[in-house]
Order: C-alpha cells, then sequence, then structure tokens
C-alpha cells in the first residue's frame, strides 16, 4: 500500500462511524429546528421562544441549582482532595468510599433523595421530630437545594479524584516544603500554592458542571416533577416535556441546538483553560 493513503485508511474507520453517530444526528437536528413534517416552523419557534416565560423560568432555575452545586461541589472537593493527599496508610481506601457514589446513577438519587425529603421522608420527619415543620419539595428554594445537593453527592467523587492526582503529581513537595519553612500558612498555601496551580482543572470541572446541569433531568423528575409551581424545571427537564410530553419536537430541537451554541459560545470565550505560571516570592 501507497505510504501516502496508509493514514487515510487508519482514519476512515473512525471517520465514517463519527458520521454515522455524530454528523448525521447533529444535519438532522439542525434541519429538525427548521422544518417539521415539510412545514417550515424557523419563524414560530423564533416568535414562541420571545413569548416563552416559563423557558426564562427554566433558564432562571438552572442557575440558581449550578450556583448552589458549584458552591458545595468546588470547596468540598478541593479540601477533601487536599487532606486525602496528605494520608498514607488510607488514602486509598478513603478515596474509594468517597468515589462510591458516583457509581450511583442520578434516576437512583431521584428515589432515594424522594424518600428522605419528601413531606414524609426521613429528613422531614427528623425535623418535625424537633419541632421544625420543613416541607422540603414543597418549598421553591429548597427544592432547588435538595436537587443540588443529590447533583452533587453523585458526582463530587470525580473530581476528588482528579483533583487529587494533580496535587500529587503537579504540585513539587518541594514547594510546599519551601514554603512551610517560610512560615506560611495554609490558607495562604491555598491562595499561592493550590489554587493557582489547579485552576485550569477547577475550570475545566466548573465546565462539566454547567453541562451536567443545563442537560439535567432525571433528579428534578423523580423529586419534583418540575415543581412546586415550576420551581424546578430545568432547561433540560423543559427541553424532555416539550419534545415527550407535549409533542413540539421542533421547538424543542430549536431550544437545544440554542442552547447548545450558547455553552460551545462561553467555551471558545473562556480563558480559564490555560495554564498559567505560579511564581513564589521569596520572603
Amino acid at each position: 500500500m501507497n505510504k501516502k493513503w496508509f493514514p487515510y485508511v487508519i482514519l476512515a474507520p473512525g471517520l465514517i462511524l463519527f458520521v454515522i453517530f455524530t454528523g448525521i444526528p447533529i444535519f438532522y437536528t439542525l434541519l429538525g429546528s427548521i422544518t417539521y413534517n415539510g412545514t417550515t416552523e424557523l419563524l414560530s419557534n423564533v416568535i414562541t421562544l420571545l413569548e416563552d416565560s416559563l423557558l426564562l423560568k427554566s433558564i432562571w432555575n438552572t442557575i440558581i441549582i449550578l450556583a448552589l452545586y458549584l458552591l458545595m461541589k468546588i470547596p468540598i472537593a478541593f479540601l477533601l482532595a487536599y487532606f486525602i493527599s496528605k494520608l498514607s496508610k488510607i488514602e486509598r481506601f478513603v478515596l474509594t468510599i468517597i468515589f462510591i457514589p458516583t457509581t450511583i446513577g442520578n434516576f437512583a438519587y431521584g428515589v432515594i433523595f424522594r424518600f428522605l425529603f419528601s413531606n414524609n421522608g426521613f429528613v422531614s420527619s427528623f425535623f418535625q421530630s424537633m419541632g421544625f415543620s420543613v416541607e422540603f419539595l414543597s418549598n421553591p428554594f429548597l427544592s432547588k437545594l435538595v436537587i443540588a445537593i443529590a447533583l452533587f453527592v453523585s458526582s463530587f467523587g470525580t473530581m476528588t479524584l482528579f483533583l487529587l492526582l494533580a496535587i500529587k503529581n503537579n504540585i513539587s513537595k518541594d514547594l510546599v516544603d519551601l514554603s512551610e519553612i517560610d512560615g506560611i500558612g495554609v490558607i495562604d498555601k491555598f491562595k499561592k500554592i493550590y489554587i493557582p496551580l489547579l485552576k485550569p482543572l477547577i475550570s475545566l470541572f466548573v465546565l462539566f458542571s454547567v453541562i451536567e446541569t443545563v442537560a439535567l433531568i432525571e433528579l428534578p423528575m423523580q423529586l419534583t416533577q418540575g415543581g412546586p409551581n415550576n420551581s424546578t424545571i430545568t432547561i433540560g427537564y423543559y427541553i424532555y416535556n416539550q419534545a415527550i410530553k407535549y409533542g413540539h419536537f421542533s421547538y424543542a430541537t430549536f431550544i437545544s441546538l440554542l442552547i447548545s451554541l450558547i455553552l460551545i459560545a462561553i467555551l471558545l470565550s473562556s480563558r480559564s483553560f490555560k495554564q498559567r505560571g505560579y511564581v513564589y516570592e521569596e520572603r
């Protein structure tokens, strides 16, 4: 075989699979956002989008859930990775315990957290026994918080694992020892060593968390069905309802395409993935 054509022959199977399983679905997604059953739906979809107050509410709900999710995930995963890196004999055991929850799917977590936080659930009953009447899934904010907690429990182990590997492999022990000799405290070490060196990885997980929250369907479906008063309906759940529940396939495809373009724009405009060097300042 001619060496000139050998790379193309090697790449051909992967390229064919990409076209079949990625290229063709993308084409039909673009087509479905414009037409449906041979009728042009683009103008109708745009008008519906501009008048759709529930879509705006789902975007706002998603932003709140994402903020609560990140406020838990980033600091807790970071601190866990830091303290596990200080362990030696039981490091693998602790990491295994932390990573186990990530093997359970969101659908199962929806069932578990509904059992815990429903009006007659274990957590609600505990608060009632203490003299507090708290209905987690009937409160607009608390229901968002429960979804964010469930999302956090299902995914923080992965971030902890990667942060631990980054701490052990990318942060020089000599640099940490030198900072301790200079009398730098734990908080200053976080600010001047750990956070700057781990910022690209943290930024990557923030991006993954945004995508994960935007596409979230199972947890609000299992826990609240979007209630109370549509306060927990996310973008992904809203698109699911438009396509599956109401049969508005063209409009659902149009929204999906628009959200995908927004996420791609955020990715391309972000500069957080560039590695920034750290300069240790001598005292």
